[in-house]
């Protein structure tokens, strides 16, 4: 009884090592998202404040300048495919 005992508290421990490890990976990913998001909206807003495009040469600027769909693939064989 004594051996299962410690068995299980064995068990128990590394699970709660795994969760832990787990926990810290989660935080850390929330935190990483949470300045890309921030990151994101300080561009934004700077954009909105300044009145100026991202990039001027951003590829849907540049799909919308070449009159090529952002959505849709470029069909195999077509002019605009052999330019790129």
């Amino acid at each position: 009884m004594a051996v299962d005992a410690q068995l299980e508290a064995e068990t128990t421990t590394e699970r709660a090592a795994r969760a832990e490890g787990t926990a810290s990976e989660i935080r850390q990913s929330n935190l990483d998202l949470l300045l890309r998001m921030r990151k994101l909206e300080r561009q934004i807003l700077w954009h909105a404040q300044t009145q100026t495009q991202p990039r001027p040469m951003s590829s849907a600027r540049r799909a919308r300048r070449e009159e090529m769909s952002v959505f849709e693939p470029l069909p195999p064989g077509s002019e605009l495919a052999r330019k790129a």
